[in-house]
């Protein structure tokens, strides 16, 4: 005779979501006729479901956000090993190098983007950039023509970084649409956000969460004005070398194809060299700091590894 589980403990508030019935398979004893065993609940030949108590489910909502985490944490610490060279000086192979293909999408191409580190993400936004202004594209200014420009009034100078980054210090005359924001009270309520942060701190890494706003904020601030400068710490470019075939990403630029997917009518340029490059040409600055914070020299260069800069903009 099949085993019975007693109805009591079945009912149990502890184990109420885990019954155990009769199974249709079978297995054989030791020498002895077939007999039915156990099988967990919702196994083949069950037409009930499995449903998790509230506890079972908490646990696995903690795993899910570990296991995000871990993959969205692998994946950035594989792009900075890639882009600084570290990874090949130290023999650690990094996805897109020496077997697994990266899609490149449009805008150079996978070779290319396995070539200078960039993302598939960026090749995608090059995608919008270089289609910009029925295929006119998407053009770079010099640090000195922005601080001109952006004192007419149709014109926006918007810098994308986290909020606390531009009141620190910022170009005198722009404006603030965060890209990525830094996390915040509300971000404590989730699981994956705080497993997440957790992570990022533990390696020195400042967290940041995409700030789901940015386009909303952005287009309220550029209103009706013809021009948009979108400017970052770093500026990228969109010009192609030899060591950089895709041109390189920044944020500033990311922001630049977000906001011109989602139909922003205005001509777009970008801020060469970056925010760094602005205030090193002496450029006026102001926020609740005296000075502008560069970091443009954090990333460590790793001699016959990383790949060395040959944009001659983007040169000190």
């Amino acid at each position: 005779a099949p085993h019975r589980v007693r109805d009591d403990w079945a009912s149990s508030p502890s184990v109420a979501s885990v019954r155990v019935k009769s199974c249709p398979r079978t297995r054989r004893g030791a020498g002895g006729p077939p007999r039915r065993t156990l099988c967990p609940f919702g196994a083949r030949g069950s037409d009930d479901e499995f449903v998790r108590s509230e506890n079972q489910q908490r646990i696995k909502d903690i795993d899910d956000a570990v296991k995000s985490a871990q993959a969205s944490f692998g994946s950035s610490v594989s792009g900075f090993l890639s882009k600084s060279g570290l990874g090949q000086a130290l023999g650690i192979k990094t996805k897109g190098q020496g077997g697994e293909a990266t899609s490149g999408g449009g805008g150079g191409g996978g070779d290319a983007l396995r070539r200078s580190g960039q993302s598939a993400s960026w090749a995608r936004a090059r995608e919008v950039l270089v289609s910009h202004r029925g295929g006119e594209g998407m053009a770079g200014l010099a640090a000195k023509e922005v601080s001109k420009m952006a004192k007419q009034s149709d014109v926006i100078l918007l810098d994308v970084r986290p909020k606390e980054d531009y009141a620190a210090y910022h170009a005198s005359g722009s404006s603030n649409a965060q890209l990525y924001r830094y996390p915040d009270a509300n971000d404590l309520r989730s699981a994956k956000s705080l497993v997440r942060q957790a992570a990022y701190m533990a390696q020195g890494v400042k967290p940041v969460e995409k700030n789901k706003s940015f386009v909303s904020e952005a287009k309220t601030l550029i209103g009706g004005a013809n021009t948009v400068i979108v400017c970052c710490a770093s500026g990228g470019t969109m010009v192609a070398t030899e060591n950089f075939p895709s041109g390189q990403e920044s944020r500033s630029l990311l922001a630049a194809a977000e906001l011109m997917s989602a139909g922003v009518d205005a001509k777009f340029f970008y801020l060469i060299g970056g925010l760094n490059k602005y205030f090193k040409e002496g450029l006026e600055g102001e926020g609740e700091g005296s000075s502008y914070d560069d970091k443009s020299g954090s990333v460590p260069f790793v001699e016959g590894f990383s790949i060395p800069q040959d944009n001659e903009e983007l040169m000190d």
